[in-house]
């Protein structure tokens, strides 16, 4: 069975979230979240047999490396700053990483190790940042 690890339950993953859910029912795919520790949006989550909730800090190497690991794809939806920190250990297992986030000097700099791991990091997945956020706003602002 494929796995997909979603890093960060923040409010701007749960359409994320919502979208793996439904699809790990069709197509069997199991989807682990992690996050530093529970929050509302992780409360109100319906608990299936194809999502695990994981709770501890990014920093925790040993639980980090098992969880990148085990999967198959991982999202981080984390700040940009811990990106870095997701992708080496996604180069070192060979496994494909997703951000929403710009591409740092950072990350430009591990174009060649991820090409060489014969990984695909992509960044910057979704629309401009400043849209995003006008677009968010407007959702949250008509929920008032």
């Amino acid at each position: 069975m494929k796995q997909v690890l979603i890093i960060g339950l923040g409010r701007s993953s749960s359409v994320l979230i919502d979208y793996f859910l439904d699809y790990s029912k069709v197509n069997n795919v199991k989807i682990v979240l992690l996050d530093q520790h529970q929050n509302e949006y992780s409360k109100k989550l319906k608990k299936t047999s194809l999502c695990s909730l994981v709770f501890f800090d990014i920093y925790d190497e040993e639980k980090r490396h098992h969880q990148i690991k085990q999967s198959d794809i991982v999202i981080s939806m984390l700040p940009p700053r811990f990106h870095i920190l997701i992708a080496k250990d996604c180069i070192y297992f060979k496994k494909n990483l997703v951000t929403a986030s710009y591409v740092s000097e950072e990350m430009i700099l591990l174009d060649e190790d991820a090409k060489n791991a014969d990984i695909l990091i992509l960044n910057e997945i979704g629309l401009d940042p400043g849209i995003d956020h006008l677009s968010a706003m407007k959702i949250i602002d008509s929920l008032k």
